[in-house]
C-alpha cells in the first residue's frame, strides 16, 4: 500500500511538471514582459546616494563632577535631579527627539529649500514637506553608544551637507535647551543661596545677643554653667544652657550649607555662560561615491521569482476552472473557454 501511494504522487508530480512544460511558452513569454517591464520602471526611480554623521555620546558637563562630590542630601536642591548627567541612554534618546522635532526640521527645510527638491505644492506646507523629508532621514543609536546621522538625496553633495547641518542644529538646539536649563538651575540655586546668607546671618544676630546678655562666648562655657549661675538663678541654668546650644548648632547648620551652596551657585553661574558644542562629531558626513538605492537588480530578480509563482498559479487556476467546466458541461468545447483561448494564444498543446 505504501508503494502505491508514494508512486500516485510521483506520478501527480509527473503530471504537474509536464502540465507546466505544455504551458512554458506562456510562462517565458510572460515572465519576459513583466521582468522588463519592472526593469525599465526601477530606471524612473531616481538615484539616491548615502550620507552618515557620527556623533560620540553627549560630553558630561562640568556641573556633573561637582554634583558627584557632593552629598545626596545637597543634590536635593536642584530642581532638575539629571542637570549635567549626560552621557546615559536617556539622553542619547533625547538627543533623537531634538533631531525629529518639529524645529530641527523646519530648519533642514528651509537652510536647503527642500520643499522645491521635493516638489511639495503648496510651497507654504510645512507638514507635507516635514513628511516627505523623514522618508529619508534616519536617526539610529548604535550599540557602542554613537549617535547616527543618516540622510538619502539624489544629489550626493547635498546629502552631505543636510547631515553635517543636522549636527549643527542639534547642537544649537541643544545648547538653547541646555542653557535655559542652567539658567533655571542658577536661579534656583540662588534663591537657596541667598536664604541660606539670611538665615546665617538671623542666626549670627541670634547668638551675639545672647552672648552680650548672659556674657558667654563658647559652648564650653554654656555646658559648665558657671558663669550663668553667678548672676541667674540656678533653676534657669539648664534652660538658657539648652537656648545657647541650639542657637550655636543652628550657626553650624547655616555655616555648612553655606560651604556647599557657595559653590554650587558659582558652578551654576558657569554652565550658564558656557558655549560649547554638546555633542562630539567622530566622523563626518561626506558625499557617497556610489548610489544606496534602488537596489534594481534585488528588486528585478525579486519580482521575477514573484511573478513566475503568480504566473505558475495561475495556469493551475486556468486548468482547474477548465476541469471543473468540462464536468458540468461536458457537451460543451474546450476551444471558446477561456482557458482554450489562452492555449491557442500561446500555442499550448492539448
Amino acid at each position: 500500500m505504501p508503494e502505491e501511494q508514494n508512486e500516485g504522487r510521483t506520478i501527480n508530480l509527473m503530471d504537474y511538471l509536464a502540465l507546466l512544460l505544455r504551458w512554458k511558452r506562456y510562462i517565458v513569454i510572460n515572465l519576459v514582459v513583466l521582468t522588463v517591464l519592472t526593469a525599465g520602471i526601477t530606471l524612473l526611480i531616481p538615484n539616491r546616494f548615502k550620507s552618515t554623521a557620527s556623533l560620540l555620546p553627549p560630553k558630561q558637563r562640568s556641573g556633573a563632577s561637582l554634583q558627584g562630590s557632593i552629598s545626596q542630601i545637597a543634590r536635593d536642591f536642584l530642581p532638575l535631579g539629571n542637570l549635567g548627567r549626560l552621557g546615559t541612554p536617556q539622553e542619547a534618546y533625547n538627543y533623537l527627539a531634538v533631531l525629529e522635532s518639529y524645529t530641527a526640521m523646519e530648519k533642514l527645510i528651509k537652510k536647503f529649500d527642500l520643499a522645491e527638491v521635493y516638489n511639495i505644492k503648496p510651497r507654504t506646507s510645512i507638514e507635507k514637506t516635514i513628511k516627505a523629508v523623514k522618508d529619508y532621514l534616519d536617526f539610529t543609536i548604535e550599540e557602542e553608544g554613537t549617535i547616527t546621522i543618516t540622510v538619502w538625496d539624489e544629489d550626493p553633495r547635498r546629502a552631505a551637507d543636510m547631515a553635517n547641518y543636522l549636527v549643527e542644529v542639534l547642537n544649537e538646539i541643544s545648547l538653547r535647551l541646555g542653557t535655559q536649563e542652567a539658567r533655571d538651575n542658577r536661579q534656583f540655586i540662588e534663591k537657596r543661596y541667598l536664604k541660606v546668607i539670611e538665615d546665617l546671618r538671623t542666626a549670627e544676630d541670634s547668638l551675639k545677643m545672647f552672648q552680650r546678655r548672659y556674657g558667654i562666648y563658647s559652648i564650653q562655657e554654656a555646658l559648665s554653667g558657671k558663669f550663668l549661675s553667678s548672676f541667674v538663678p540656678l533653676e534657669q541654668v539648664p534652660d538658657l544652657t539648652m537656648q545657647y546650644i541650639r542657637l550655636y548648632r543652628d550657626l553650624e547648620i547655616q555655616n555648612k550649607l553655606l560651604e556647599f551652596s557657595l559653590p554650587m551657585y558659582e558652578q551654576a553661574k558657569v554652565d550658564e555662560q558656557k558655549d560649547i558644542p554638546v555633542v562630539l562629531i567622530l566622523d563626518e558626513a561626506v558625499p557617497g561615491e556610489r548610489k544606496d538605492t534602488p537596489k534594481r537588480m534585488l528588486i528585478v530578480l525579486a519580482s521575477a521569482v514573484l511573478f513566475g509563482i503568480l504566473l505558475v498559479l495561475t495556469i493551475f487556476l486556468m486548468e482547474a476552472i477548465e476541469a471543473r467546466n468540462e464536468r458540468l458541461h461536458p457537451l460543451e468545447g474546450r476551444l471558446n473557454t477561456f482557458t482554450g483561448k489562452i492555449r491557442r494564444l500561446y500555442k499550448v498543446r492539448e
